[in-house]
C-alpha cells in the first residue's frame, strides 16, 4: 500500500469544474454542473456564463459530454478514483471551499475556466500556499492535469517561483501548443449536427472567455491569403485578434521558461498524448472566412479528437527527451483523463525513480475513429476507422479483418430486428434497458472501413472497434453525443 510522498493536485480541463453563484437565488445557484440540464440552461440563458458574472468553483464535474469544444468527457470520477486507489490512506479534499481540508494530500483544484490560465494559476498559488503552511515547508507537489489544467500547472511553475516545490507534472491531453478546435469555436462559434445550426447566443458568450483564447494555437497552423503559413495572430480581420495576441504572449513566456531552464532543475514532465483519432489540425484564412480541417501537417498522426498530436507534446520535449517523458496512447480526449497508464505513472513519480528510456515506444501504432462527436436526433452517425491517424485500408500486402464494431447506446431508440442504413446492417437487441447495436463494417470503394447508424433520440452512443490487421490486433472506443437543443 503506497503512501503519498507528495501533495497530489488534480486540475481539470476547460468546462471541467462545477461553478456556482453564491449570490444567486436558491434554485439558480448552480450555474455549470455538467449534463444536459446544465446545457439547456446555458442555451436558454447564455448570460449565465458571461465572463463578467462572478462564479465560484466548488468541485470537479462528474460524467458529462456537452460542448463540441469538449467532445465527450466522461467526467473526473475515474481519474479521482485512480489517484485515491493509488494512495488509499491519503486524506482527500474534493475542492469545495466550504469543506476545505488543508491536511489533505490528494486534492482537487477546480477553477473558473472562463477566466483563463493566468487567473487560475494565481488562485492555485494562493491555494497551495495555505496547504504548505499547514503541511510544512518541505511539502512537494505533483500535478495530475487534464487538458487546459496542464497549462495552469505549467504556468504556476514558471511564473510563481515554485520550481523547487514541484516534483512532477503529469499531463493528460494538454494542448501545449493550442488546439485548432478552439480557434474554430472562437471564429465560427458552436455548431453541430447535419443542419450545422450555430448556437449564436451561447457562442457570443463563450467567445469572450479568456480561457478559450488560451487554447488557440500559438504556432503556425493557419494558411494565410498569401499562401504562407502563419499563426492566428497574423490573420488580419480575424475576430478577437488583440485577445489572441495577449494570450500568445502569455504562453510564449511560459514556454520560454520551460525551454531555457536546465532539465535537471525543472520538474519532471510525464506527457500522455492521444493519437490516431480524427482531429482538427490546421486552418485556412482567406481574409473573410476561417475553415478548419482535419489535415495534419507532415509526419503527424491525428490526435485525441480534440488536441492534435503536435499540440500535446511540449516544444522542449520534441526529440530525445520525448523518449523519456512521452506516454503515447490511443485514448480519445475524454478517456485519456483515466488512461490505463496513469496508475503506473503515479507509482513511478511517487517512488522518485527517473522515467525509463522508452526507446521507440513513442512510435507505437494506435487505432482511432474519425467521427463527429456531437450530432442531432435523426442524423446518421458515420465513423471511419483510422490507424495512426490515417484511414485504415484493406490492401493485399496488409490484409485487414474488422472483426466487429459495436454501438452501445443509452437511447431508447426503436431499431427493427434487421435494419439497413446506407448498406450497413444494424441488428438491435435490448440489453438491460440499453440498445446494444452490432454493426456490420462497410468497405468503401477505396478500401477504407466505415460504419453508419441512425442517431435516434437524445443520448450517448459508444462505439467500439476491434480490428485484426496482418496478425496485429487493435481496439478503440469513442463516443458520440446526440443533442436536440434548438439554437
Amino acid at each position: 500500500m503506497a503512501v503519498a510522498k507528495h501533495l497530489y493536485v488534480v486540475i481539470p480541463g476547460i468546462g471541467g469544474s462545477d461553478l456556482v453563484d453564491p449570490a444567486g437565488k436558491p434554485d439558480d445557484r448552480r450555474v455549470w454542473f455538467g449534463g444536459r440540464t446544465s446545457l439547456l440552461a446555458a442555451f436558454a440563458e447564455p448570460d449565465r456564463l458571461d465572463v463578467s458574472r462572478p462564479l465560484v468553483p466548488v468541485g470537479l464535474l462528474g460524467d458529462f459530454s456537452i460542448l463540441p469544444l469538449l467532445k465527450h468527457i466522461d467526467g473526473y470520477d475515474k481519474l479521482w478514483q485512480a489517484i485515491t486507489a493509488a494512495f488509499p490512506t491519503a486524506p482527500t479534499d474534493l475542492g469545495n471551499p466550504a469543506d476545505e481540508r488543508l491536511d489533505a494530500t490528494v486534492v482537487a483544484f477546480p477553477y473558473d475556466f472562463r477566466l483563463g490560465v493566468a487567473h487560475a494559476a494565481e488562485r492555485l498559488a494562493a491555494n497551495l500556499a495555505r496547504r504548505v503552511e499547514r503541511l510544512g515547508e518541505a511539502t512537494t507537489v505533483v500535478f495530475v492535469a487534464h487538458s487546459m489544467g496542464g497549462l495552469v500547472a505549467r504556468h504556476w511553475v514558471a511564473h510563481h517561483d515554485n520550481v523547487h516545490r514541484c516534483r512532477g507534472v503529469i499531463t493528460l491531453g494538454t494542448p501545449f501548443r493550442g488546439a485548432p478546435k478552439a480557434l474554430d469555436v472562437l471564429v465560427n462559434g458552436l455548431y453541430w449536427g447535419s443542419r450545422l445550426v450555430q448556437r449564436r447566443e451561447l457562442s457570443r458568450v463563450v467567445q469572450a472567455w479568456p480561457g478559450l483564447h488560451d487554447l488557440v494555437p500559438i504556432d503556425d497552423r493557419v494558411t494565410l491569403p498569401s499562401g504562407d503559413r502563419g499563426g492566428p495572430w497574423e490573420c488580419d480581420g480575424l475576430p478577437g485578434l488583440a485577445d489572441l495576441k495577449t494570450a500568445r504572449d502569455t504562453h510564449v513566456a511560459t514556454r520560454a521558461w520551460w525551454a531555457d531552464t536546465d532539465s535537471q532543475r525543472r520538474p519532471a514532465l510525464y506527457v500522455f498524448a492521444g493519437h490516431s483519432h480524427g482531429t482538427l489540425a490546421s486552418a485556412r484564412w482567406d481574409g473573410v472566412r476561417l475553415r478548419v480541417a482535419k489535415d495534419p501537417l507532415d509526419g503527424e498522426r491525428g490526435g485525441d479528437g480534440t488536441v492534435p498530436e503536435f499540440a500535446a507534446i511540449p516544444p522542449e520535449l520534441w526529440g530525445g527527451p520525448a523518449k523519456q517523458s512521452l506516454r503515447p496512447c490511443g485514448d480519445s480526449h475524454g478517456t485519456i483523463s483515466f488512461t490505463t497508464g496513469l496508475r503506473a505513472c503515479l507509482e513511478l513519480v511517487n517512488s522518485g525513480t527517473p522515467p525509463p528510456t522508452r526507446g521507440d515506444g513513442d512510435e507505437a501504432s494506435f487505432a482511432g475513429f474519425d467521427l463527429d462527436p456531437v450530432v442531432e436526433p435523426g442524423d446518421t452517425i458515420v465513423a471511419s476507422v483510422l490507424l495512426d491517424g490515417s484511414p485504415l485500408t484493406d490492401t493485399p500486402d496488409k490484409p485487414t479483418e474488422p472483426t466487429d464494431v459495436d454501438a452501445d447506446t443509452a437511447m431508447r431508440s426503436a431499431h427493427d430486428d434487421d435494419l439497413f442504413v446506407d448498406g450497413v446492417r444494424v441488428a438491435g437487441v435490448l440489453v438491460d434497458g440499453r440498445d446494444r447495436v452490432e454493426l456490420a463494417v462497410d468497405v468503401e470503394p477505396d478500401g477504407t472501413f466505415s460504419v453508419a447508424l441512425p442517431a435516434g433520440r437524445e443520448g450517448t452512443v459508444e462505439l467500439t472497434a476491434r480490428v485484426d490487421r496482418g496478425g496485429r490486433r487493435f481496439s478503440v472506443v469513442d463516443r458520440v453525443s446526440v443533442i436536440g437543443v434548438e439554437g
